[in-house]
């Protein structure tokens, strides 16, 4: 017998409707008007005046005068505090809008169930001690508990040989999206995410004899995987080296410090002179993955969480403004011009299981090695309730930073650099494996309206006039990966190349039916390495598309 319960919560706050009820940011966020502008003309008029009056008596204009441009003064000082106060007002409201989502499944399958399901999957129709039980059915998820009840109860098969296992699934996805528009023409789309996966096997069954059946939860196994969205723009801009590493330096530099943290937590005693506590020491794996985490987001170890699955997925986002064109001189040569930039990063365990040793530890985490040995693994440090293989952190900027431009002549631009990188921890032989890229794409376009081709046709020469456009993109990335060991501080470069592309088209459409394309594509790999070689490909050709429908 299986089953499912699915819960989903979608939240949407729009932040415009709840400031709208308001009258004063309402008055923000449309912008200034012109109130201010009208008492300045009024003043402008009343100098005027006061300057044709002036031709009539001089000595007393010139005292109103004087007076009249005290008061502008002071009303100007007044605007441009008013200015100044309703710009941060506006920032303080800029948040447009908020969504979340929030999705979780649970589910289980237990074997040996011998009651039939009949109306409403209930064995008796109106008893309400009916197998499996209305909870049941309604998607709730048995505890050991419910599974001694229905053994009790003679619902699960008393059969020795029963080896097929209760198995539970639980899958849960968190997505936070908001849009901020602190001035007109940026919008800022912040996100965060979190997802986890757990799988849970053990077999339930009786362990004892036919007639005195007793029913035990045995070998109980759980698998599963973690990803989140992370922040690690700290180091982000530190130089890719392969034979040294500012932050994997730190990384073995601060286990020490984590570990008594660590040991503090579990309550095991240290001495403060001691560089490492007794069950924790500088590869253990529940030091190893806060220190990681720490080191490669710049954070300080003091406020580094030790939880290897955080709760809380940290921000990622989107930039983008489109209000240079304001510019006089921007908007006299260009139609449009648009600034973008983005980060994503990830934290992630892809896959780690449970220590079935750990779950037969009465004391976990006390003893030494000498007069409590199970408690330790063959390293000397403290068994651990998961057993983890690899821990991943990935970054992107994509891009760094982007313009995309349209000049008044049709000419397209787009410029473009980008970065990424990733890191992964391996606990198996406790080496890092670090990756990174960058690159710079330059992209050129133009479009010839009404172009005019001749070709020779079965009845004789035709000339087809169509759009011409013409596209030249240029990309340089380069790219450089190590393996950095903990235990002997050595740096191995694993590879590194650097990548050339010039992809070049001209698209022009005869008919709504057929487009012909011309094309030319070169590639160049240079690899840092010794043991690659060079490498570089090119290709050019025609294609002609046909289209076919109504």
């Amino acid at each position: 017998i299986q089953n499912t319960n699915k819960k989903r919560l979608n939240a949407q706050f729009n932040m415009n409707t709840l400031y709208n009820k308001v009258p004063f940011i309402k008055n923000l966020n449309a912008g200034p008007k012109n109130n201010r502008s009208g008492s300045k003309n009024s003043r402008t008029d009343s100098r005027t005046v006061a300057k044709d009056s002036k031709a009539k008596n001089k000595d007393s204009d010139k005292e109103d005068s004087d007076e009249e441009e005290e008061d502008e003064d002071k009303e100007n000082t007044l605007d441009h505090i008013v200015n100044v106060f309703s710009h941060f007002a506006r920032m303080a409201f800029s948040v447009k809008n908020v969504n979340m989502s929030y999705d979780e499944t649970n589910g289980s399958m237990l074997p040996g169930f011998k009651p039939t399901s009949e109306f409403f999957g209930m064995a008796q129709r109106f008893s309400p001690n009916s197998a499996p039980g209305w909870r049941y059915l309604l998607g709730e998820q048995p505890k050991e508990s419910d599974l001694n009840r229905f053994a009790s109860n003679g619902w699960i098969t008393s059969d020795t040989l029963l080896n097929q296992p209760f198995t539970q699934q639980y899958t849960s996805r968190l997505n936070i999206r908001s849009t901020v528009e602190p001035i007109k023409k940026l919008r800022i789309q912040i996100t965060a995410q979190r997802s986890e996966t757990t799988n849970t096997s053990s077999l339930f069954k009786n362990s004892g004899g036919a007639d005195m059946p007793i029913f035990e939860l045995l070998n109980e196994n759980r698998t599963g995987s973690f990803n989140m969205s992370f922040l690690a723009i700290r180091t982000a801009f530190r130089p890719m080296e392969i034979n040294s590493s500012q932050t994997f330096d730190d990384f073995r530099n601060i286990r020490s410090e984590l570990a008594k943290r660590v040991a503090y937590k579990y309550g095991v005693p240290y001495s403060p002179s001691d560089n490492y506590p007794v069950g924790f020491g500088p590869n253990s794996q529940e030091v190893l993955i806060p220190a990681f985490m720490a080191a490669y987001s710049g954070t300080d170890v003091s406020s580094q969480s030790l939880d290897r699955f955080p709760k809380i997925p940290l921000p990622n986002w989107n930039v983008k403004y489109d209000g240079l064109t304001s510019i006089p001189w921007v908007k006299k040569h260009f139609k449009t011009v648009s600034v973008s930039h983005g980060y994503t990063s990830t934290y992630s365990i892809s896959s780690y299981q449970t220590n079935l040793f750990f779950g037969e530890l009465e004391s976990p985490y006390t003893g030494t090695p000498e007069n409590n040995p199970d408690n330790f693994d063959v390293s000397g440090d403290f068994l651990t309730e998961f057993q983890i293989q690899t821990v991943n952190i990935s970054e992107q900027f994509s891009p760094l930073i982007r313009f995309d431009m349209t000049m008044n002549n049709s000419l397209t631009t787009r410029f473009e650099i980008s970065k990424d990188r990733q890191v992964s921890l391996s606990l198996n032989n406790n080496q890092v494996q670090e990756q990174a890229g960058k690159s710079l794409t330059v992209g050129v376009g133009y479009r010839i309206n009404d172009f005019e081709v001749t070709m020779s046709t079965p009845n004789g020469s035709k000339t087809f006039s169509s759009n011409l456009d013409l596209n030249l993109d240029l990309s340089i990335r380069k790219t450089a990966s190590a393996i950095r060991s903990l235990e002997e501080n050595t740096h191995q470069p694993v590879s590194g190349s650097t990548d050339i592309s010039i992809k070049t088209s001209a698209d022009y459409v005869l008919s709504e039916r057929i487009n012909i394309q011309l094309f030319y594509d070169r590639m160049v790999k240079k690899y840092e390495v010794a043991n690659s070689f060079d490498t570089a490909n090119s290709s050019f050709g025609i294609k002609l598309r046909f289209s076919f429908g109504n």
